[in-house]
Parts: structure tokens; C-alpha cells; sequence
């Protein structure tokens, strides 16, 4: 029986699954980096071996939130946390850094329908490292057979796999490095909807 959901947050809370290193790169710090160099950074960040200022450092405080316009709900995912809150217990599982995380779950309203936020640079290991699956059991009592794992990324759903969680990969239809796998989820989904009856 599924007793909690937990559900990757860019891609599939989002309506956009690259806020981070397309809008925010885009939109500013391309004027002040590389994207070799924002990458060695966020790498570091997003298992808080790099504190907020460290990743920031050399972009102006104007710039570090001028990506949050863009930040908005997927269609119908605010409708769907709504109803699936109320029969399962829900989770943030992202891979994230310090600072925009906050401001993101900020700008949605989003950490009500949550019990809990499990994000990488809090923990200090991302997905879809083992361990990052291992802490979120641990801390919630859970067995990986009483859950549901939603993500954009078919690499952090097979890692989940392993442990013996239910997997359903949200397909953005995208050409992301992080689906270059043959590995096949249990489920498929377009719209967080569509969660509810596929539990059922």
C-alpha cells in the first residue's frame, strides 16, 4: 500500500525543468561566468560544499533573483498537490542550492501541501546518489515499497528503483542528458493529475 509520495520539484511542481541552468543562466549569470564555470560551481553548491555567496560571488545583488518571474506552476500541479495531499503523505525530493531553493518554494507558496523538503545541499549528497534515497527513508520511517517517486530525470528514477520504490518519470518531452538511459520507470506521466487515479 503507498503511504507517501515524493516528488522532484523543477519539472514536475514547475512548469519549467531547467529554471536553473537555462533561466537563471540566461537570464544572468552568462553576463558574469562560463557555463563551464557556473557548472563547477553548482556541482559544489548543490551539496553545500559552496555556500550562496560562494556560487554568487562576482554577480551583483540585483541579479540573484531575477529569475523568479519566471518561476511558475506546472498546468494542473497545484490542483493535483491539493488532492493528493489529502490521501498520501507528500515530499520534496530536488537536487538544489541554497537560497534558490528557498526563494523558488517561496515565490509558489508551494511548502504547504508538504510535510517535509528534502533538497541536496541541505543533505550534503544529490540524487541520484543512493544515500540522498537512504536519508529520506530514514528520516520518515518509510520502506521504499510504501512509496511513489515522481521525477523529470530517468537517472534519478532508476537509482530510486533499486531500493524498491515505485517509479513514474514525468516526461517533459525534452532532450535532457539525464533520460539517456535505458531504463524503463513503472510508470509515465505528462501532467501531475494523473497521479491520483495511477495510485488508485
Amino acid at each position: 500500500m503507498v503511504k507517501a509520495i515524493f516528488i522532484d520539484f523543477e519539472g514536475v511542481v514547475t512548469a519549467r525543468w531547467n529554471i536553473f541552468h537555462g533561466i537563471m543562466f540566461e537570464t544572468s549569470l552568462k553576463h558574469y561566468m562560463t557555463m563551464e564555470e557556473m557548472e563547477k560551481r553548482y556541482a559544489k553548491a548543490r551539496v553545500g560544499k559552496l555556500s550562496f555567496e560562494e556560487f554568487l560571488k562576482g554577480v551583483p545583488a540585483s541579479e540573484h533573483y531575477s529569475f523568479l518571474e519566471h518561476v511558475k506552476y506546472r498546468k494542473g500541479s497545484r490542483e493535483a498537490l491539493k488532492i493528493l495531499r489529502k490521501k498520501w503523505a507528500l515530499y520534496i525530493a530536488s537536487n538544489h542550492v541554497s537560497g534558490f531553493f528557498e526563494k523558488e518554494i517561496e515565490q509558489l507558496d508551494a511548502k504547504r501541501y508538504f510535510r517535509k523538503l528534502f533538497a541536496s545541499h541541505l543533505m550534503g549528497k544529490a540524487k541520484p546518489n543512493r544515500a540522498f534515497f537512504e536519508q529520506m527513508l530514514k528520516e520518515t520511517g518509510l520502506k521504499a515499497d510504501e512509496c511513489v517517486f515522481v521525477d523529470d530525470a530517468k537517472r534519478n528514477l532508476e537509482a530510486a528503483k533499486k531500493l524498491g520504490f515505485v517509479t513514474v518519470w514525468m516526461n517533459n518531452e525534452c532532450d535532457d542528458k539525464r533520460n539517456k538511459t535505458l531504463f524503463k520507470p513503472d510508470f509515465e506521466i505528462k501532467d501531475l493529475r494523473e497521479l491520483e487515479k495511477l495510485i488508485n
